[in-house]
């Protein structure tokens, strides 16, 4: 009688061991996907204010060359008619060019941070 109990008492164990082993493995995924998602959003955010700085900058000395070329040329209409064609075919050169530069990165990004190496896993064990 004395066994069964032991027996049982055993299985309870590792019964608790096991929820408990459970309970620690999913919250550590938890913690694993909030550190993944912290470090895309960071990522993607930074790239978004980089790229909304850089328009603006950009806008403002598209800007300043052509009132300068304006003042040269004394046709300040021409030089905002070319300035507007040359955005246009900059914006047709990215929309041809949008899977390589930002499609491409942005998988490449998402597949390094969720997507383990196996030597990564390796040293972790």
């Amino acid at each position: 009688m004395g066994k069964e109990k032991g027996v049982q008492e055993t299985l309870s164990e590792m019964l608790t061991e096991a929820k408990r082993y459970y309970a620690l493995e999913k919250q550590y995924l938890r913690y694993t996907a909030a550190e993944q998602l912290t470090k895309v959003i960071s990522a993607l955010t930074v790239a978004i204010v980089l790229a909304v700085v850089g328009f603006v900058v950009f806008i403002f000395l598209g800007l300043a060359v052509v009132h300068w070329l304006g003042a040269l040329t004394h046709n300040l209409g021409l030089c905002f008619a070319i300035y507007g064609i040359l955005l246009l075919a900059l914006l047709f050169v990215f929309y041809v060019n949008r899977r390589r530069w930002v499609m491409l990165p942005l998988a490449r990004l998402m597949t390094k941070t969720f997507i383990k190496e196996k030597e990564d896993e390796d040293e972790q064990e």
